[in-house]
């Protein structure tokens, strides 16, 4: 065992602002002078053949905005009595660039070599006893963004009468600049229409916006039975539903999805 092999200690990002550069730092021990390199990529889709391995490479399920890019990591300090020697503890940083930080979140991964061994971050070390095997990546990192699109309704009406028109409202809270919101109702055995609503009040809230959007339903398609309805909400990189699901950004990517309807009888 000639000393040593690389080996990283990092504390994770778990959470970033939108539009915010995301700064990474990393100590590494390192038995010869080392490098060090950031991947990053906004949030994509997972292959389960992508999750381990060495450096993260081209996915084909995922769109050019989300393929993995990389950075070197800029040596800080190397602070050893044997420094001379390229021995020592290593200091590196590098920032994920705020183009890459939207409301998706961000994945990220570390490599470390000493130009004969390396290691992952997260991940393993090189091991040289009975059979040598070089660092592992296990992963990424995933950093939630404040916030995915977020939308709720708060259902007051559950009957009225037919052949009058209804005004619906839906709240959304959002952190980026495209926010937009669309209705998606039917009448009893009637076809789907989807429309786009109106937005008709905003409140700040420090980066975030809580907006509330509206739309009237028009008398004609009030005569049947019932009415159902839902809601979709995106904020340009992230759906939400009401009622239904927000965007899950982890080691799984999956966007919301509507679940059910608000139905309002007709008298």
């Amino acid at each position: 065992f000639v000393a040593a092999p690389t080996s990283v200690t990092h504390a994770p990002v778990a959470v970033a602002n939108y539009r915010t550069s995301i700064p990474i730092r990393i100590d590494a021990n390192c038995g010869a002078p080392c490098t060090a390199t950031l991947f990053f990529r906004r949030t994509g889709l997972l292959l389960p053949t992508f999750l381990s391995g060495g450096d993260p490479g081209p996915n084909p399920a995922d769109a050019a905005d989300v393929q993995w890019a990389s950075v070197s990591m800029k040596l800080d300090a190397v602070n050893n009595a044997f420094q001379g020697q390229g021995v020592g503890l290593y200091t590196f940083s590098a920032q994920i660039p705020s183009a890459y930080v939207d409301t998706r979140g961000v994945d990220y991964a570390i490599r470390v070599t000493d130009g004969k061994t390396k290691t992952y971050w997260p991940g393993s070390v090189y091991n040289g006893y009975a059979a040598p095997s070089d660092g592992t990546r296990y992963g990424w990192q995933h950093v939630h963004v404040l916030n995915p699109a977020m939308a709720w309704h708060t259902q007051t009406q559950y009957s009225t009468a037919r052949n009058t028109s209804l005004t619906l409202q839906m709240q959304a809270l959002c952190w980026t600049e495209a926010c937009s919101a669309q209705i998606r109702y039917h009448s009893f055995g009637g076809p789907i229409v989807t429309a786009n609503m109106t937005q008709t009040a905003v409140l700040f809230f420090g980066q975030a916006r809580m907006i509330t959007y509206s739309y009237t339903v028009p008398a004609s398609s009030m005569t049947t039975l019932t009415l159902s309805y839902a809601f979709k909400f995106t904020d340009g990189f992230t759906t939400s539903y009401s009622p239904g699901t927000v965007y899950n950004g982890y080691y799984e990517k999956r966007d919301g999805v509507q679940a059910g309807e608000y139905q309002v009888v007709l008298l």
